[in-house]
């Protein structure tokens, strides 16, 4: 379980660095088009892969080709086809054809990366705390206003319609017979990713349920130590 929480973290943590990394690149190229000028550019060659060669002229009236750092298919421009082109003045060899794609494609492939792991990521922690967070609430709760039993300690057993990572979690099984209905209940504890029988001592255990609603119950767990 605590390598499945750990690998949902990662997601989360890998969003945020694939974010972080959209935002830097995004504030460099925001940086480094605010110092280049426009010019008019022309597709002279264009490869099977739909990577683009654009020749443009400069201020100064030399010819400059550059390859678009996209290649798209379709291509999204056609051979011969004009095209707009911003260059450095210092370097123009340094230039990009002047649309979103070819300007913004890194930033919006890293951004969109990462919200893609952080919507995975970020969902699974959040049902997962928060399964956590009610389950532990309910249990007080029970604790406050529930009616206490004490039901027969019955061991502790492998859950098998739950397997993670090729193990089953283990679960604390209680018997109480209800003396109004002569009917046996059997109540199960929340998981463990530990053995609990050496753990368990004496015959009964106590079990909060909820006159109302009589699936709701809770089995006192607290006698036993945490997972390291």
């Amino acid at each position: 379980m605590k390598k499945t929480k750990a690998a949902l973290w990662m997601f989360v943590i890998v969003g945020v660095l694939l974010l972080v990394s959209a935002v830097v690149v995004y504030s460099q190229r925001v940086t480094e088009l605010s110092t280049m000028i426009p010019a008019d550019g022309t597709v002279v060659a264009m490869s099977d892969k739909g990577c683009l060669t654009v020749q443009f002229k400069t201020f100064e009236n030399r010819p400059v080709q550059f390859g678009g750092n996209v290649c798209q298919r379709p291509p999204a421009y056609d051979l011969e086809e004009r095209v707009p082109v911003l260059y450095s003045p210092q370097n123009p060899n340094n230039a990009y054809i002047d649309d979103i794609t070819h300007k913004w494609f890194f930033s919006i492939a890293m951004g969109g990366m990462a919200l893609g792991f952080l919507g995975i990521g970020g969902v699974f922690v959040w049902v997962v705390t928060l399964n956590g967070w009610r389950a532990e609430r309910r249990m007080n709760r029970l604790k406050m206003t529930g009616r206490q039993l004490n039901a027969l300690l019955m061991g502790a057993e492998r859950d098998e319609t739950i397997n993670l990572n090729g193990q089953n979690p283990w679960r604390i099984v209680a018997q109480w017979l209800d003396p109004n209905t002569n009917q046996v209940r059997l109540f199960y504890s929340k998981h463990f990713w530990f053995d609990p029988s050496p753990y368990l001592t004496g015959k009964h255990i106590q079990v909060w349920i909820d006159p109302q609603r009589p699936q709701h119950y809770c089995i006192d767990t607290d006698i036993l130590p945490k997972l390291a």
